[in-house]
């Protein structure tokens, strides 16, 4: 079995400041986010041996990822499938829990990166990465966790709204690939045991 875990990023400016923004370069990790990508990147060493450890580019996500990459030993793997949406034109604009999408103009709309597309590339990544065998980690962003946990629970679009599976800052998500894909874990604190028994054949 391969495990993937998902890690949200750490809080970062944009939570703070309550915009929306999947840039690169800007908006780094709180002084909280900080210690919160401190305290997983802890967690994820002492209890198990990572294979490979990838990232969202964006800036928040990498920065958490490189407090996880020193603690585990592991380089950290840029890989765009892990990014945030895509915001376009609503770049720097108002989060406001979820209401932009009813505060956006038509051009503005066309610019935001569809849920489908958000869907696409996460399941892509997870596909792939079930092929490295061993503990996958992956830093990532609340709708990417969440579209990777829609799929394990076999949830169908408009079944529930994504933000019951809002994920806290660097929250652990935990899904496994035998031939199946489920969904072990989503949004600890903490590696549950269960999931450490399954990495006991990746330990040595």
């Amino acid at each position: 079995m391969t495990l993937i875990i998902l890690v949200r990023h750490g809080q970062s400016q944009t939570n703070v400041q309550g915009i929306l923004s999947d840039s690169y370069e800007r908006y780094p990790l709180s002084e909280n986010g900080v210690i919160q990508a401190q305290t997983v990147a802890k967690e994820l060493a002492q209890k198990l041996k990572v294979s490979k450890l990838y990232s969202s580019p964006v800036f928040r996500a990498r920065q958490t990822a490189d407090i996880i990459g020193k603690a585990v030993g592991k380089e950290v793997i840029l890989d765009s499938r892990l990014k945030e949406r895509g915001w376009g034109l609503m770049e720097g604009k108002s989060a406001m829990l979820g209401a932009w999408r009813f505060n956006m103009s038509k051009a503005e709309a066309e610019t935001v990166e569809t849920w489908d597309s958000i869907k696409r590339r996460v399941n892509e990544f997870a596909d792939d990465a079930a092929k490295d065998g061993g503990v996958v980690v992956g830093v990532s962003h609340v709708d990417t966790i969440a579209a990777l946990a829609v799929r394990g629970f076999g949830i169908k679009d408009g079944e529930l709204s994504i933000y019951a599976l809002v994920s806290p800052f660097a929250a652990i998500s935990v899904f496994g690939f035998d031939g199946d894909f489920k969904v072990i874990a989503t949004g600890l604190p903490i590696i549950p045991d269960s999931v450490l028994e399954m990495a006991k054949p990746y330990m040595d």
